[in-house]
């Protein structure tokens, strides 16, 4: 059984590098447990109108870690006032401004320390998302799971032979659109209407080939369960090939009325109606 791409990152994320009771971790540096606030985090706290956050989060162990943290004296018997007092005298002074050299050295220290475990846990997770990835069965599947890894397979190499057919996908997450935006010349087509077309909702292609990848999806709709819905279905997915296949000679070509002699019935699922009016306006004689 492969894995169920939800549950796919497992890999424990790094832990805080601790120095005696100061640690460095995802949150920067902290003391005891308590995060550095920096000078934009204090200065609205001895402000005229401080959020209730702000205030809630300013304990009597909170204001003692930034005390320490930036080396400004105090008494642990100090009561909660007075050492907001001795804090909101530092911030206005200056003396938050910067760390303490001391301190500064220790946070580069353990910052430098913590960068490196993140570098190797984003490196056994993304082996961990590529044995995964490798192990999917469909392109579906694998755009929903990485686009950036779906992508990579497919698309991204400077011959673009990689890939010369159309990928067509039963449904895309948003992610995959966005990826395939930053990629010069790659289109994605997404899918109008509320009904698939034959299990195929999403195409992906090289630009300079993506009619031919239209003139494939929309043959493609010919074949669904319902017959009956089928025109309607085609008028949702594109507007032009449905007019070519039903009314026209051709791609942009000339009427033919020979060619669909019997009315054709669109369901209440169209969604481009107005389209689908415009069209029929353009050609004499032709009514909906």
């Amino acid at each position: 059984m492969r894995d169920d791409p939800g549950t796919a990152d497992i890999i424990s994320k790094p832990e805080a590098v601790k120095s005696g009771a100061y640690a460095h971790g995802d949150n920067g540096l902290a003391l005891n447990g308590v995060p550095r606030a920096s000078l934009v985090d204090l200065k609205p706290l001895f402000g005229v109108f401080p959020s209730r956050a702000q205030v809630k989060l300013a304990t009597k162990v909170w204001v003692m870690a930034q005390l320490q943290l930036y080396g400004i004296p105090f008494k642990k018997s100090d009561i909660a006032l007075d050492l907001k007092i001795a804090l909101r005298t530092a911030v206005n002074e200056g003396f938050c401004d910067s760390l303490p050299p001391s301190t500064a050295a220790l946070e580069a220290r353990l910052s430098q320390q913590f960068r490196q475990r993140v570098d190797v846990y984003n490196e056994a997770a993304l082996k961990r998302r590529a044995e995964i990835f490798s192990r999917l069965e469909s392109p579906t599947e694998e755009a929903a799971y990485d686009p950036d890894l779906f992508l990579a397979k497919y698309f991204l190499t400077a011959d673009k032979a990689k890939q010369k057919d159309s990928l067509f996908l039963k449904y895309c997450r948003p992610g995959l659109t966005k990826a395939v935006r930053k990629i010069s010349g790659l289109t994605i087509r997404e899918p109008r209407g509320r009904v698939v077309y034959r299990d195929v909702s999403v195409v992906v292609r090289w630009e300079e080939s993506f009619e031919r990848a239209i003139d494939d999806l929309f043959a493609k709709i010919s074949n669904h369960d319902q017959p009956f819905v089928v025109p309607t279905v085609e008028a949702n997915f594109d507007i032009h090939h449905f007019m070519a296949k039903y009314f026209l000679d051709g791609l942009g070509g000339k009427p033919d009325p020979k060619k669909t002699p019997e009315p054709i019935t669109l369901y209440s699922f169209l969604e481009n109606e107005w389209e689908v009016r415009a069209a029929f306006a353009s050609i004499p004689g032709l009514q909906i």
